[in-house]
Order: C-alpha cells, then structure tokens, then sequence
C-alpha cells in the first residue's frame, strides 16, 4: 500500500512543482500532501513538501517532514543539510518579517 499508485503521486507532485513556480505555495503544499498518500516511500516528495512548507511559514512541519525524508534516505546529504539549516533559516524570515 506504500506506493500503490505511483503515477497519482507523480501527477501530484508535479502539480506541485509547477504551483511552487507560480508562488501558490498552500496549493502546492495540498499537491504534495496528496502525492504523500500514495507513495509515503518517495524521499523527493517529503524534500519538496517540506521546502514549501518552509515558504508558508511552517517550520515546524517543514521539521517534520524533512525527518521522514531522512528516514527514506538516512544517508542523503542534501536532507541533512536541510535539517541542519532549518532553524537558520526559520531566524532569518522572522527576523525579515520584523524589519518590513
């Protein structure tokens, strides 16, 4: 049941990318939620998901995320750097939040 329709989750997930190209992130988000109940076992959808998470704001999921990616694909340096920047990256938008 894993990946029990791979092609819906291709089809969502490129729905996402090209949402994410348009800068609807929330759609893109829901693309990928989508792609995710099909195929819980595609490491590039938790990466894709949790980046845009990152542009809406929610780091916290976006945390959550990258630690299922991580847990496809422990050894994927790309994941880890992305785990790693994470609280950076969440200070930085705060603090560009706070100077608008």
């Amino acid at each position: 049941m894993i990946n029990m329709w791979p092609r819906a989750a291709e089809g969502y997930l490129l729905n996402g990318r090209v949402l994410e190209i348009e800068d609807d992130y929330s759609a893109a988000v829901e693309n990928y939620r989508k792609a995710e109940s099909f195929a819980q076992d595609r490491e590039e959808i938790y990466i894709f998901l949790g980046m845009a998470l990152e542009k809406t704001g929610d780091f916290h999921q976006a945390r959550i995320v990258y630690t299922k990616a991580r847990a496809v694909n422990p050894k994927n340096p790309g994941t880890i750097r992305l785990l790693k920047g994470l609280e950076q990256r969440r200070l930085a938008a705060v603090t560009a939040s706070v100077n608008d």
